[in-house]
């Protein structure tokens, strides 16, 4: 069996450099490898539109209602009121013209909130990871140099899901404080010449605060922790020789598992809001996501600036844009994965019942990643469109 030509085998290549920039092999184990890492920066999910819409400000974006996962001190539920939240990831490519993304979340966010006397609480679920690298190549023979019609296909999928609640008590009227407890489910899935699949629990924490500086101003923090995941990725039933037995045969059926771990960083963020004057409103955070710990050695640490301003249009309709960073923890071509990202978004509250929001996050504009050379061939860009939609509904 051969390919189609030599970018095929420069995709192989290719997807065991993806597959090796998003983990290190530490040890070998029985005939098994386990690795360091399977998590990296791309594929998390940016949950919260409005906040998102504004730059990804959800520090300080009071009332946002995905406020669990950017500062859960946030959460605001005037009445019993649910959401839920739609995103798609368009499709890109990866360094060596691996596709990249092309899923929907169906859902990303939904969540339930409501409010008691000393607590805002919400619970829900959240699709906080999502990977997604695929290729296929065409198989050729010197009797079908077009083609046999068979292909060569990799696919992979790496997702969490967060079953989450949160909860913000206001300590006093400058001050709130909360915390969101989660159980993140790891799922994972892999196609190369077979099919393997494992999953993991783990454990979820945001905790967050909201001071109120002044009329105009507000400062918020945040502190994002999520445990690591061991796991094992079985693949089916494969025939391997062993000593013989008293039956006098030496052919086994074993299933092969291997040990995987998902380490992943640690995030602390720190912003502020400032109403300039009644429709409009600025907003700045800085944050910090601890790689190191994930795999020393491979990732730095690194610090996004997230920028979003919003204007009230009318009581009912607000529209948001926004601009922030996304660097690239890994250091093994970090300046072509580097991703600056421009946004924007709506809010609009048809009646005192149904809100509906959506925005749009794309780093085409203003990325400042360069190209990078593999194999003999430039690969330019690694750029990511993300879009979603959510609807409110106060019961």
């Amino acid at each position: 069996m051969k390919f189609d030509n030599d970018r095929a085998l420069t995709k192989i290549a290719g997807c065991l450099l993806l597959m090796a920039t998003a983990s290190t092999a530490q040890s070998s184990r029985s005939g098994s490898t386990e690795l360091s890492s399977i998590i990296s920066h791309a594929p998390f999910t940016q949950l919260g539109i409005s906040s998102w819409a504004a730059g990804g400000t959800g520090v300080v974006d009071v009332g946002n209602p995905a406020a669990a996962f950017s500062n859960p001190a946030a959460l605001r539920c005037n009445t019993l009121t649910g959401y839920v939240e739609f995103g798609r990831r368009l499709p890109t490519t990866w360094i060596v013209g691996i596709d990249y993304d092309n899923q929907y979340l169906l859902p990303a966010f939904v969540s339930l909130g409501t409010r008691t006397d000393l607590l805002n609480v919400s619970f829900g679920y959240a699709n906080t990871y999502n990977e997604h690298p695929s290729f296929s190549i065409l198989e050729t023979t010197a009797d079908d140099p077009e083609g046999t019609g068979r292909y060569f296909e990799f696919e992979r999928s790496v997702k969490t899901h967060v079953f989450f609640g949160s909860f913000a008590r206001r300590m006093g009227d400058d001050i709130s404080l909360g915390i969101t407890l989660g159980i993140n489910y790891l799922r994972y899935d892999e196609f190369i010449v077979s099919s393997g699949s494992g999953s993991g629990v783990g454990m979820a924490v945001n905790a967050g605060g909201i001071f109120q500086a002044t009329r105009s101003l507000v400062i918020g923090g945040s502190l994002r922790y999520i445990s690591t995941i061991n796991f094992n990725v079985s693949f089916p039933s494969q025939s391997v020789l062993v000593p013989p037995d008293s039956s006098g045969y030496n052919l086994r059926f074993v299933q092969l598992a291997f040990p995987y771990t998902a380490k992943f960083p640690v995030g602390f963020e720190i912003g502020g809001k400032w109403d300039v004057f009644t429709p409009l409103t600025l907003m700045a955070s800085f944050e910090t996501q601890i790689w190191t710990g994930v795999t020393s050695g491979v990732f730095k640490n690194i610090v996004d600036i997230h920028l979003g301003a919003s204007y009230e249009f009318t009581p009912a309709f607000s529209g948001s844009i926004g601009f922030f960073t996304h660097h690239e923890p890994n250091t093994f071509n970090s300046a072509y994965l580097d991703q600056n990202f421009v946004t924007a978004g709506f809010r609009w509250k048809t009646d005192e019942l149904v809100s509906i929001s959506a925005s749009i996050l794309d780093s085409h504009f203003f990325s400042n990643n360069a190209p990078v050379d593999y194999s003999n061939r430039e690969y330019q860009h690694f750029n990511q469109t993300y879009v979603a939609m959510g609807v409110g509904y106060a019961f």
